[in-house]
């Protein structure tokens, strides 16, 4: 008899978990022996080693352990149908979320490189993205959102207006600002960002760009947040000047990351500013 049966280090190797992985499925009523010996023994037959992979499907799916005893032993053909195309849908938003944040990382990523490599600035047509920045930043709605809640910390961009387009620094009455989040033009984006009330959407690049990554030394308000002089774009602005370069009157500057050097600390940061 133990022929036609599985014993539980069989039936373990070919689901691939361990045999004490069976006996907490079993305790959950999932996949019981479908034979004890009198030595109380387990033994498993054949057709439990499917039952026991769609368990594991359905929880890869995210279908909580209850819910999917409750589908194998009653669920319909329609139901499951229903049950595979809702999971169908999540695992696509959720592929798009992480390819959206692997492009998010790779811009850094490369962003970085150009600073360490000591590249310089450049003059190239951007990419299209959006610039999302909310109308307040004391709406908690605002916080909770995927656009800011999984990549603001990231991507925290200015946006500056100038009121000067000649001006070589950030001084009080010559420009407006924003704050907000650079991220990859996308449906997803745009629908998560638009459907927010508080959130507003600008649209970046597709046009000639001086664009450059370079270093900061950080300085600190009372507050202990970076102070103006930080983000006051004297450096790129003085290269567009000196290089007779003309702009259109907007900046944006992403923040990269804070780096610890032997010479002090410094905000690495990439500014984008349209060119005439």
């Amino acid at each position: 008899m133990k022929k036609r049966f599985l014993s539980i280090g069989d039936y373990s190797k070919k689901v691939g978990v361990s045999p004490e992985f069976l006996k907490f499925y079993e305790k959950k009523g999932l996949v019981s022996p479908a034979w004890k010996d009198d030595r109380s023994y387990r033994y498993y037959a054949d057709y439990q080693v499917t039952h026991f992979m769609e368990y594991q499907q359905l929880s890869r799916m995210g279908v909580s352990l209850e819910d999917a005893k409750e589908i194998q032993e009653h669920a319909s053909l329609e139901e499951r149908l229903n049950i595979y195309k809702k999971a169908c849908e999540e695992k696509r938003q959720e592929l798009e979320q992480m390819e959206l944040f692997l492009e998010q990382i790779e811009d850094t990523s490369n962003a970085i490189e150009n600073i360490a490599k000591n590249r310089g600035w450049r003059i190239a047509e951007v990419p299209v993205s959006y610039f999302v920045y909310p109308k307040s930043f004391e709406h908690k709605e605002s916080v909770k959102n995927p656009v800011w809640k999984d990549n603001f910390s990231m991507n925290i961009t200015q946006y500056v207006k100038l009121k000067d387009r000649n001006c070589d620094r950030l001084e009080e009455g010559n420009f407006e600002r924003l704050w907000g989040a650079v991220q990859p033009f996308s449906n997803i984006i745009y629908k998560e960002a638009s459907n927010n009330p508080n959130n507003e959407i600008m649209v970046v690049g597709g046009v000639k760009c001086f664009v450059y990554e370079h270093a900061i030394p950080t300085d600190y308000d009372e507050s202990g947040k970076l102070s103006d002089k930080v983000w006051d774009l004297s450096e790129p602005l003085k290269i567009l000047k000196d290089n007779g370069m003309k702009n259109k009157g907007v900046v944006w500057q992403k923040r990269l990351c804070v780096s610890h050097e032997a010479d002090g600390e410094f905000l690495q940061v990439q500014t984008t500013i349209p060119i005439e």
